[in-house]
């Protein structure tokens, strides 16, 4: 994966029974519940963190088209939804600002995003991707049109 790109991270399972260290990285994450994204910008200390907590989280970088649509339906500012505070233009415009690298909380917009689980379920939540769910994926897409 090439550095200083935006990948969404989701997280795929719960925390019974893990090492307290894999609990922390995965706090420190910012994904209290299963099902919830987060979005990030790709640096060396975020593929360290991923590295540790890849039996747990599912990650991959998403199209412009996906983040709107990822906005518009379950972004928050505060407690508003981020619909009701921005119209169509100005969250594509804020869509263009997370892919040119500004962050989340620049724009003033909560980190996390709450999901369903996806529709057909998951494939496996003890495989790696391909055959199941966990770690790196080439693109997001898929998975969070599933997940919206």
């Amino acid at each position: 994966m090439a550095e200083n790109k935006l990948v969404a991270i989701v997280r795929v399972r719960g925390l019974t029974g893990i090492h307290p260290k894999r609990k922390y990285t995965i706090l420190m994450l910012n994904l209290k519940r299963s099902n919830q994204a987060t979005l990030v910008t790709l640096n060396n200390s975020y593929l360290g963190m991923l590295e540790e907590v890849k039996d747990y989280v599912t990650w991959g970088s998403l199209s412009k088209e996906v983040l709107i649509h990822l906005l518009t339906k379950r972004g928050f500012v505060g407690k508003a939804k981020l619909s009701s505070k921005m119209d169509g233009p100005q969250i594509e415009k804020a869509a263009a600002e997370l892919m040119g690298g500004k962050t989340l909380k620049q724009l003033e917009v909560n980190r996390n995003f709450r999901l369903t689980p996806p529709s057909k379920g998951w494939k496996g939540k003890k495989l790696r991707y391909p055959q199941g769910d966990l770690g790196p994926r080439d693109s997001m897409d898929s998975l969070l049109k599933r997940m919206i």
